[in-house]
């Protein structure tokens, strides 16, 4: 898990989306939805992890997806 290349630098970038995402949660007003992810993310990394290791980023990827459709109530556009 602590190698470099683009599979670790995934890792970091789920990680750190859900921290910024769990916060925004709370900014906006939304604590449920703030403590549910906080638990998913914790199931993720404590169950899916002793299960098979590979699965947590792709979980957390999901989760993350998830979490910025509930809290903005849309898809973020880049354009």
């Amino acid at each position: 898990m602590y190698d470099v290349g683009s599979m670790a630098f995934g890792v970091w970038i789920t990680r750190i989306t859900l921290v910024v995402l769990v916060i925004q949660a709370v900014i906006e007003g939304k604590p449920r939805v703030a403590v549910v992810a906080v638990a998913l993310g914790l199931a993720g990394w404590l169950v899916i992890g002793r299960i098979n290791p590979a699965l947590v980023t792709p979980y957390l990827a999901v989760v993350d997806v998830g979490l910025v459709l509930v809290v903005f109530g849309r898809d973020i556009r880049l354009n």
